[in-house]
């Protein structure tokens, strides 16, 4: 089996869940606008096959009538082809005076260290494993959720959820990053450097 250069044609997307369903459902109102509002533009965006989400800036970001479209991908940013099929639903629906800049989110790579403590004399056979199986199925990109925010709480919370069960703990503390991470709504926070050390006391 082999993959030749340049063989992925489209974005793919995870299986839908019932609340984007519904939340779609109900974005579709929107649509039925004469002219064009945030949450029309972000529904019509988010139906182009690829899109993950979307964040409409329409405060005049660059001045009176300028209206910014962030585009997150299944991947994290949004490939040129897939901007470009963002750019033609835009361009469907936009306002006689509108000025639509449709532009990728940023990916930053976030390094995290978790140390889980557990009861001396414990068997840990397989814990390190199952643990950071946890932590990179959280990060993972979808809407599972808030792209560019990150809690310690929820890190921590995600590695529990994993060993729970069938492993005991006394303790799991997150040592990298040392605070919750909040960036701008453009950024989607990813995983880069990762570890879980298991401590016995």
């Amino acid at each position: 089996i082999t993959n030749q250069t340049a063989w992925i044609t489209r974005e793919g997307a995870d299986t839908e869940d019932d609340e984007s369903l519904r939340s779609r459902i109900l974005g579709a109102w929107s649509e039925l606008s004469t002219l064009p509002t945030r949450d029309k533009y972000k529904n019509v965006c988010e139906a182009v096959p690829g899109v993950l989400a979307v964040t409409v800036h329409d405060q005049h970001p660059r001045g009176q009538g300028t209206v910014d479209i962030v585009v997150t991908g299944t991947a994290g940013q949004a490939t040129e082809g897939l901007l470009s099929d963002v750019r033609k639903a835009t361009d469907s629906i936009k306002g006689p005076y509108d000025d639509v800049l449709v532009k990728s989110s940023e990916t930053v790579e976030q390094e995290i260290r978790v140390t889980v403590v557990v009861p001396s004399g414990v068997d840990t056979t397989g814990l390190k494993e199952r643990a950071e199986a946890g932590l990179t199925e959280y990060m993972r990109i979808g809407k599972q959720r808030v792209l560019y925010e990150l809690y310690l709480f929820d890190i921590a919370c995600a590695v529990r959820d994993a060993i729970a069960g069938t492993y005991s703990y006394k303790n799991i503390r997150v040592t990298t990053p040392n605070q919750d991470q909040i960036l701008d709504n453009d950024k989607v926070i990813t995983l880069g450097a990762y570890s879980v050390t298991v401590e016995q006391g």
